[in-house]
This record gives C-alpha cells, structure tokens and sequence, in this order.
C-alpha cells in the first residue's frame, strides 16, 4: 500500500534530518504509522524515539500490549521510552474523566521524551512529536465538539500541524489517511496490530459517537464522514481568515496597560461580531486565558460593549474581567503585583564530599555526581534561580510532573505562581522552596536524591528567601 507511504511523504510534515518521537500504542493506526516512518527514516534521514504509555486501564492486556511495543522497538533497534501510570486513580484525583486524563499523560510523556532530546544536545526546532490520528478520528472529533458546543475554531478538529506549549511540533501525518486504509496497509505488512477491548465500550463518549452515532448517521448520508470533514477545512480557512485579520489589528488597535491589561480602540464596537469575538479571544489568550471562554462570557463582553456605561464591567474565568474606561474596553488578568517582591534573594550553591557536607535549614541537598553525569562537568553553573517557565517539570518518583500541574494540585492562586522561584537547570526544576505564594511544603528533585553510593553532595540554598 504504498499510497499511505507516498500520502505521509507528500504531506509536508516530515523533514529531512527530524528527531521523530511517535506514540506508539501497539493499536492499527500507530503501528501503521511506525511502519511508514521506518521505511522513510533512511530515505529521509529520520531517527525515531518511540513512546508507549500504559494506563493500567486493563490489567494483565495493558502489560501485554507494553511487552508487545517493547520487543518490537528492540527488533527494530530501537529504544522504546514506556511510561507506567494508574488512569483511573489519576483521573479521581484530577476530577476528570479517564478520557482526559489519559490524554494529559500521554502528552505530558511525549514531551518528557522530547525534552530529554533538548538535554542530549537536539535543537528543539529539530524535534517533532507525530501522532496517529486518522481521518475518521477527525470527524469523530468535530461532531464530538458540535455536540458539546463550539465555534469556527472547534469545528476546525485537529490541526495537522501545531506548536505545543513547550516549543515541540505536534504533527498528524494520517489525518487524511481513512481508517479503511490504515487497515488494508496493516494487512499487507502482517503488522499484527494489538486489539483495545476499551475501544468496543460505550462507557466513553468518543466510543459512542464511533459505534452509534457515526452509524447512524450514514444512514441518512452514506458518505457522512467526508461531509463532515469538508465541513472542517471549510472551518479552517475561516479560522485561518479571522487569525490573519485579528492580528493585523491587533498590531495597531491594541495596547498595553500596565503589566495585566489590554486596551483596544474605540473602532472594536465598529468590528463585525465574528471578526471582533475572534480579536478579543486571540487577546485573552495573550493574556493567558485560552480556555474556559464559553458563548455566555463573550455575550457579557458584548453586553458591556453596548451598555453606553462609562464602568460597565463582565467576569471572565479564573479572576480575568472586561471592563469600559472612556469608551474603550479593557481586558484585565488578575493582578501579579499583590505582593512585594523579596529583595535581595540568591543562590548559593556548594559542592563537598558526602562526609563533609553540611546541611542549612531550609536548603535542598543532591547527589552532585548525579547532576554531573546529566548536565556535564560544568553543571553548576548551568543551575539558575528564576520563576516558572514553559516546559517546566519536577522530577519525581517514577516519572515527571509539570510545574503547572504541581501548582494546580496544591491549588496555588494563578495570581501568585508566576511568583514562586525555582532552582532549575534548564527546563528540570530540581527544588521549589516552601514560602508565602509557593507550596505547602518544599518540592525537591527525585532525580538527583541521595543514597548510600552518593559521593559528593552539592548543597542549593536561596538566601533572602522569607
């Protein structure tokens, strides 16, 4: 089947000479797209770092599946990064469903691999992260957001291509490839593609729109999915439109108020709604509000638009609001500047053999030669004190978590956490001390902790902290 090999060829999201980390379930579409790329890696000169997260969702399979992926990428001489968690206790702690929370995991152990490649020396911008969406997982999700509700943006579905957060490509080479043929490519390559039971359940919303719905569907249309997908580049384009005249006024009829606010011209009321939604959406999100706007707190922005109040106001989520002040409408993040910095805050960093180090009150200790075999001989003066960044992560016990979701769960006021200061080298923290705006208590790096091996012990310690 070489159409699908030629189609991921000619899609303009493989490069030549790309570090390539790919999701490798063990399922049809991943395996289909490992295959692909391993007979374009030496055409193309790619390497691949296969990733496979197992969510101890069905136990005893799970573990086969993981085994399976794992024996694979050792045949195919390659390392197989696997990640081990408990879905569905993640899930109850993270008020989510599994559904969710299992995508979160599944990114957060994409970028951890793509992140330890940034530490081996790979140019971020040599790096991708390619997953095996197809174009009947497109439909699926644009009619999974037309039921939830959404805009020109939603009904978009998944981009081909994308920047995540962190920097890294996301890219999508089988977005256009139907599921029917990813099949027929696994057949005539004897892949053996591993079989998910949890995709035959109709305990998942996504399931039931597979397994009903869609069936349903092509009752009235046969060829639904198509229709359905057009529908989706015809969004696109649109979205694509707005994207370009929002930010071509944004450059002029917007600026800056102080530190937390935004202010545009009196000529936004004279915007078209599509166009002036779209503006003041792409606003926020530099404010950095990107989600949780619904269709009521734009009506609110509208509202207030039109009041003709010189202090009419609208709450936004997470402590943003719009407000008027002369005419013009101003959009606020919630303030940064409700505590005074520390002054005269530190680091003091030193290095001893195990048996003479001493051990401040309050400062973080490791295993020096840890950090050395990591970062290089010149590892302390890669250590930095500064405040949260993109990428950030904790080292912890079997695995990372992101700064983000850390302060999250310790449920830190957004307000303060760009606040808190961090020890780090590079994007890895290694300790968050505890503090007025931090957590509860300090955080430190599992990565570099002590044992009865440890040698030489560097001690971190922030002076002027309180």
């Amino acid at each position: 089947m070489n159409t699908v090999v030629d189609a991921v060829r000619n899609s303009s999201l493989i490069r030549e000479h790309q570090h390539i980390v790919i999701g490798l379930s063990g399922g049809p579409d991943s395996m289909c797209l490992f295959s692909v790329l391993k007979n374009l890696s030496a055409e193309l000169d790619l390497k691949l770092y296969p990733v496979h997260v197992n969510h101890k969702i069905r136990p005893g399979e799970a573990e086969a599946d993981q085994a399976f992926v794992e024996r694979l990428c050792r045949e195919s001489g390659l390392d197989c990064y696997s990640v081990e968690f408990d879905c569905r206790a993640a899930a109850e702690a993270r008020g989510e469903t599994t559904e969710e929370t299992g995508r979160w995991m599944r990114y957060e152990a994409f970028r951890a691999r793509a992140e330890a490649l940034c530490e081996q020396g790979v140019d971020r911008k040599d790096i991708a992260v390619a997953l095996a969406h197809n174009a009947d997982d497109q439909a699926e999700t644009i009619m999974f957001r037309l039921m939830r509700g959404t805009g020109v943006g939603g009904l978009s579905g998944m981009a081909a291509e994308r920047e995540d957060e962190a920097g890294f490509r996301i890219i999508r080479p089988l977005l256009e490839i139907p599921k029917s043929r990813i099949l027929e490519y696994c057949r005539e390559h004897d892949l053996q593609p591993r079989t998910d039971r949890t995709n035959a359940s109709t305990e998942y919303a996504r399931n039931r729109i597979r397994l009903e719905l869609m069936p349903a569907l092509r009752q009235y249309n046969p060829h639904i999915r198509e229709a359905i997908l057009r529908l989706g580049r015809s969004a696109a384009e649109t979205r694509d439109y707005l994207d370009t005249m929002a930010a071509a006024y944004m450059k002029e009829g917007m600026e800056r108020r102080g530190e937390t606010g935004l202010c545009f011209r009196k000529d936004l009321a004279e915007l078209h709604p599509a166009l002036r939604k779209h503006i003041i959406g792409k606003a926020l999100g530099t404010l950095g509000l990107f989600q949780d706007m619904t269709s009521a707190h734009y009506s609110g922005i509208e509202a207030i638009l039109r009041s003709g109040s010189p202090s009419a106001s609208a709450d936004l989520p997470h402590g943003y609001r719009a407000c008027m002040e002369y005419g013009r409408l101003v959009l606020r993040a919630p303030s940064r500047a409700a505590e005074a910095e520390p002054a005269h805050v530190r680091l003091a960093l030193t290095v001893l053999p195990a048996e003479e180090a001493d051990f401040p009150p309050g400062a973080a200790v490791f295993d020096a030669d840890a950090l050395e075999d990591a970062y290089g001989s010149d590892f302390v003066t890669k250590i930095t004190l500064r405040t949260r960044g993109s990428g950030d992560f904790l080292g912890i016990r079997g695995g990372r978590k992101k700064i983000q979701d850390l302060f999250v769960d310790e449920k830190i006021p957004k307000e303060k956490r760009d606040r808190i200061p961090l020890v780090a080298i590079g994007r890895e923290v290694l300790f968050i001390p505890r503090g007025d705006c931090g957590p509860s208590r300090p955080r430190y790096s599992a990565n570099y902790a002590l044992s009865p091996d440890t040698k030489r012990v560097i001690t971190v310690e922030i002076i002027g902290i309180v």
